[in-house]
């Protein structure tokens, strides 16, 4: 695998993969999509394992400030292991279900490997694609708003046939409520019902399938339209480069369909990267994930996680790797000085060395105030 020159602004991902029917939270499209764009940064010889390593601070960009990162994406990283989606397979000409992440692992650093039968979507697309602003996209705070803000912008441009195309800079896109429904990720398409009538359908039913599903989140469409349509339009609209109104088409007396009118603002984005600004370190939230870390071996003070934190110079990672070589706790008193001359020192677990670690660590009284005070020098 070899680095390649990118425009880190932009997310471009492939109309199919932006229009793809997947229930997930925001913060699992947010990890997605930054995992995509990562992705693209680098170049994978065919039959190359599609894996990329999303650093601490990058996690910490997504997820914000005074959330814990351990916690949290231990959660996504649970979320995106085998998650299926389905998606138009333009090729065959039908709807094609597949997972698109195959394997997660966060020791520190959250390492994401995609299904490689999806290269051509991921990273190999010529045309079909979509190009969007890390920076108006991160914006959005609901998971409606940011899945419907791409598909707008996926069927709203120069040229488009999904589009009936007004003075040059207004759209109007219409799409059925139960298409909708499914491409926000309101249904399951894995329940056995929804599969059966999604599943290599040439023209999907997706009133029929919606129908189907026993779980509809905001079924009724009064809840539907306050709880994801309205937002979305208010947030779409004051957050991004796109205006937004929607219109319900009724067929009888029942809503059927959506118009969308999407109108472009001469709006730049920043300047910059979206996670080009590193937060400054929020120390009790780090705090906690030495906590948690550590649980297992023993439950520590947040004094004691400052010192360990401090040793490792705020790297969870090798925090992580010094646990992991932590053999027989039981053989040690003083763990949390245990932890600390592991960290100094680099200890590293070799053959025949991994069940003696006492006899090589002479087990100081550390006096942590002093401690802390020299690793704040330094």
């Amino acid at each position: 695998m070899t680095t390649m020159k990118s425009d880190s602004l932009l997310l471009v991902k492939s109309n199919s993969i932006i229009r793809s029917m997947y229930d997930s939270t925001l913060m699992v499209n947010r990890i997605l999509d930054v995992a995509i764009s990562e992705l693209q940064l680098n170049t994978y010889m065919d039959g190359e394992d599609l894996t990329v390593v999303l650093s601490p601070n990058k996690i910490r960009s997504i997820i914000g400030v005074g959330n814990s990162i351990y916690s949290n994406i231990k959660g996504v990283a649970a979320s995106l292991t085998g998650l299926v989606i389905g998606y138009e397979d333009d090729e065959n000409k039908k709807l094609h279900y597949t997972v698109i992440v195959v394997d997660t692992k966060y020791d520190g650093k959250l390492t994401i490997t995609f299904n490689k039968q999806l290269r051509p979507l991921l990273i190999d697309f010529k045309n079909k694609f979509t190009q969007l602003y890390f920076d108006f996209v991160m914006r959005l705070e609901s998971v409606y708003s940011y899945r419907l803000y791409q598909i707008l912008k996926s069927v709203a441009y120069p040229g488009t046939h999904e589009c009936r195309i007004e003075d040059n800079n207004t759209y109007y896109y219409t799409i059925t409520v139960d298409e909708l429904r499914l491409r926000l990720g309101s249904v399951d398409i894995n329940e056995a019902g929804v599969s059966e009538v999604l599943k290599d359908s040439i023209r999907p039913n997706y009133k029929k399938a919606v129908a189907a599903a026993n779980r509809v989140a905001n079924r009724d469409w009064r809840d539907f339209s306050k709880n994801a349509l309205k937002k979305a339009e208010k947030e779409i609209s004051e957050k991004t480069d796109i205006s937004l109104s929607i219109k319900p088409q009724k067929d009888g007396r029942t809503i059927e369909s959506l118009v969308f009118k999407i109108s472009y603002k001469d709006i730049p984005p920043r300047n910059r990267t979206y996670n080009e600004e590193v937060p400054p370190i929020d120390w009790d939230d780090h705090i906690k994930e030495v906590k948690d870390i550590m649980r297992g071996i023993i439950d520590i003070s947040d004094g004691e996680a400052l010192d360990i934190l401090k040793a490792a110079n705020n790297d969870l990672a090798v925090i992580n790797e010094k646990r992991k070589i932590f053999k027989n706790p039981e053989n040690v008193d003083n763990k949390v000085g245990w932890m600390i001359d592991a960290i100094k020192k680099n200890y590293k677990l070799t053959p025949g060395i991994g069940s003696s670690w006492k006899s090589n660590f002479h087990e100081n009284h550390y006096d942590f105030a002093r401690l802390e005070e020299e690793l704040l020098e330094n």
